[in-house]
Order: C-alpha cells, then sequence, then structure tokens
C-alpha cells in the first residue's frame, strides 16, 4: 500500500512524498472509546477538518487523550482528490 517496500529496518518509498525513510514505531493500541469523524474531499483540506473536530470537541467540552488517528478508506494514489474518505478516531479520556 501507498507504494512501500519493506528493507529491514524502516520502510522505503518508491516515489516522493517529501520524505524517504519511514521507521514505524512498534506499540499498543489506544483502548475505550473513540469519536469517529469522517473527512470527504480533498487531503489539501483536512486542516479544515481538524479545525472543525477540535472545535466541536471544545464546544461540547469532550476530555481527549493527545492523538488523532487517520484510517484512510479510499487509496491516496488513485481516488480522485475530491473523492478521498478518511476515518478521524480522537480516543476519549
Amino acid at each position: 500500500m501507498f507504494g512501500r517496500r519493506r528493507r529491514g529496518g524502516a520502510f522505503r518509498c518508491r516515489r516522493d512524498f517529501g520524505f524517504r525513510e519511514l521507521a514505524p514505531e512498534i506499540g499498543r493500541k489506544p483502548a475505550g472509546k473513540a469519536l469517529k469523524f469522517v473527512h470527504r474531499g480533498p487531503f489539501e483540506a483536512m486542516t479544515q477538518t481538524y479545525d472543525a473536530i477540535s472545535h466541536w470537541v471544545d464546544e461540547k467540552q469532550i476530555s481527549t487523550k493527545e492523538l488523532l488517528i487517520e484510517e484512510y478508506v479510499s487509496d491516496l494514489l488513485s481516488t480522485p482528490p475530491d473523492q478521498l474518505v478518511i476515518n478521524i478516531f480522537v480516543p476519549l479520556n
């Protein structure tokens, strides 16, 4: 997925996304409940989505962890930008 190939302790990218290697962290996944938001549209508009999430969480006075998890429902490389779907999970305290 995303044009990565496993080599040694890191992932090497076949395309230039502004980085050369990713060193994934191995750890535990967050436990408990989380809020789920869905971003639809270009990746460049994610800032607006995150701003809306932050505003909504603050307005509702919901206590969240300092962590956001993105799940790419559609393929970033083959899906037209206006048709991207990305789930955003916000774990609760």
